[in-house]
């Protein structure tokens, strides 16, 4: 990386430490004199035993590549490309795992289990970045026998390996995980039971669950596509005053309002619009509840829904508006994450400047580390791109309706491997928005459908490099769900699974037991089972992979209601009762279920 190139770091108090260690050559983390734990990027508190007496450590071992990703994407005009994004874990220092780039061999050498030395580049704004400098192969026997524990019949590439560690931590997980989330044969082949479990009689888990008090009462939903000439605010309120009617409702019943990712959000150009006190005053809304967040909404009504139930408001107004699709045109392609910024702060302190300049960067190592621990192949996850294409077909609205092929999605251009462009969304303008009323307005409500159940559980590290097992994702979120209702898999008629990414659809089809671990390879291939009339139809409006990226799965769960009520048009599910939804992944995780009133 040039020097002059990229989006260098903050520098903080917890920070600083580190990046004038690096100007020297050396790799600094944190330890706890206390209990020992090393960890990594440093906070200023021990993780383990929660000491704030910790002090700095330097890393001089080798390390060995967790998972990595070959970037093709120019998101930055004077950055060359393709470079070797890596993620290093220290076998001398447990719970350590810094992002960097990779040198000293070319990137199709890329592999995980790779031993790695130290080392630092010149990096944007003077710093020197993590640069890990790949042992030459004369200098270690292969990775499946310098690591116990390699699945060498699972190898994505020469010299793979898998820690020790991994069985333990996914008997640890599998443990934690009630019975409710493990599918039986019916739901791992994606067959319908023939007879439903009543979803009127109260099982042991069901009593009072607080969204049981709330209901998704309006959909509205402005212009979308791939440019609006309309501002985020008009898109917005287009959006909001179509749900409000489609709720039977009017503006004065409005008493609650909410949008993710809050105004003041700028990652990504056009990535926040409507703000919150314009949209307020525009409509003369009085409100007794308001919600603007950056962090933490697991899915568009889980906050609203809470306001209803505990009786702070009686219909809430949540919206999602993007501007991407104008963005990334002016920027010629899909600008650089974090490019409004003069600086890199927080958590994309460590992933900017070494050149995960875009989410695409941040989640392709998971899908690196799925495929290599799994053996699932770029033919298999073609599907969900390509079945998701066909329900789009379907859709007058959205984006891309023309058909596509394996074929073509092995052709396409790669992002950031192995992901190509068809496993990324597609960036649009438009605004979504939701109305959610407390239960008991119902009877005046014109079409509600039913929060059966919802959860959105925060099981790890909550950073994108640093999640412990990317192999599985979600898994807690959905057990948590799953224990808040007596409906299982095999009752699910519909599925609306957040698709930032095709990884993320193979997440969740594991995580809420539609499929077993690792199994999500065969339960997409050919695309019968979660296609048009399949035994799970799967983003039935095109997902975001097709439809465009509504993103927070403000798309997903419109479709779940126009599903629900039947009103999906040429897409609809025949009989669709059960719904369910989900967003994003990880840290950010959150799944619901949702009913036929």
């Amino acid at each position: 990386m040039d020097a002059t190139t990229g989006i260098p770091p903050a520098v903080t108090e917890e920070t600083e430490a580190f990046w004038k260690a690096a100007a020297e050559g050396r790799l600094l983390i944190e330890h706890c004199p206390s209990c020992g734990a090393d960890s990594f990027p440093t906070r200023g508190t021990c993780r383990s035993c929660r000491s704030r007496e910790t002090t700095s450590a330097e890393v001089t071992g080798r390390g060995l590549v967790y998972s990595f990703t070959v970037n093709h994407q120019r998101w930055l005009p004077d950055l060359p490309v393709p470079y070797v994004v890596v993620l290093v874990e220290f076998p001398e220092h447990p719970g350590v795992r810094v992002a960097g780039r990779l040198r000293g061999r070319p990137p199709e050498d890329a592999a995980i289990g790779m031993p790695v030395e130290v080392g630092f580049e010149p990096g944007p704004g003077g710093f020197a970045i993590p640069s890990f400098i790949a042992v030459p192969e004369t200098e270690h026997p292969d990775a499946a026998e310098a690591v116990p524990g390699a699945k060498a019949e699972n190898a994505v590439a020469p010299n793979t390996t898998v820690r020790d560690a991994d069985v333990a931590d996914r008997a640890v997980s599998e443990a934690a995980v009630p019975n409710a989330a493990v599918p039986d044969a019916a739901e791992t082949d994606g067959a319908r039971p023939a007879a439903r479990r009543s979803r009127g009689a109260a099982g042991p888990a069901r009593g009072g669950a607080v969204e049981r008090r709330a209901v998704v009462s309006g959909v509205g939903q402005s212009a979308i596509g791939r440019r609006v000439e309309r501002s985020g605010l008009q898109l917005t309120i287009d959006a909001v005053l179509a749900a409000v009617e489609d709720a039977g409702l009017t503006v004065d019943d409005i008493d609650g309002l909410a949008m993710f990712p809050g105004g003041g959000a700028a990652n990504l150009p056009g990535y926040a619009n409507g703000n919150l006190y314009e949209v307020q005053d525009a409509l003369g809304i009085t409100t007794s509840w308001r919600q603007g967040q950056v962090e933490g909404m697991a899915l568009p009504f889980y906050g609203p829904a809470q306001a209803v139930a505990t009786g702070q408001a009686r219909h809430v107004v949540v919206w999602r508006t993007v501007k991407e699709g104008s963005a990334a045109r002016a920027a010629g392609g899909r600008p650089a994450y974090g490019s409004t910024k003069p600086v890199a702060e927080g958590p994309l302190a460590w992933l900017l400047p070494v050149g995960m300049l875009s989410p695409v960067c941040q989640v392709a190592p998971y899908a690196t580390r799925y495929m290599h621990e799994y053996g699932v192949t770029r033919e298999q996850l073609a599907w969900i791109p390509v079945s998701q294409r066909a329900h789009a077909a379907r859709n007058p609205d959205a984006v891309y309706r023309s058909p596509l092929t394996v074929e073509e999605y092995l052709a396409a251009r790669t992002i950031s491997s192995p992901m190509c462009l068809y496993d990324c969304d597609v960036p649009v303008d438009g605004a979504t928005a939701l109305v959610v009323s407390a239960a008991e307005t119902a009877a005046g409500l014109r079409a509600p459908v039913r929060i059966e159940a919802m959860a959105g559980v925060v099981e790890g590290r909550p950073s994108w490099e640093q999640w412990e097992d990317m192999g599985r994702v979600g898994h807690g979120t959905a057990a948590a769900m799953w224990a808040r209702t007596d409906l299982r898999p095999a009752d699910v008629d519909v599925a609306q699974l957040y698709d930032g990414f095709t990884i993320e659809v193979v997440w969740w089809l594991e995580a809420m037991g539609f499929c077993g671990p690792g199994e999500a390879g065969d339960f997409v291939a050919g695309g019968e089972r979660i296609g048009p009339g399949g035994g799970l139809p799967l983003n039935t409006w095109g997902g975001q992979l097709s439809g465009g990226r509504l993103h927070a799965a403000f798309g997903h769960v419109a479709e779940a209601v126009r599903q629900l009520r039947g009103e999906a048009g040429d897409a609809q599910v025949p009989g669709a009762e059960v719904c369910a939804v989900t967003n994003v992944g990880g840290f950010e995780a959150g799944a619901a279920l949702l009913t036929r009133w």
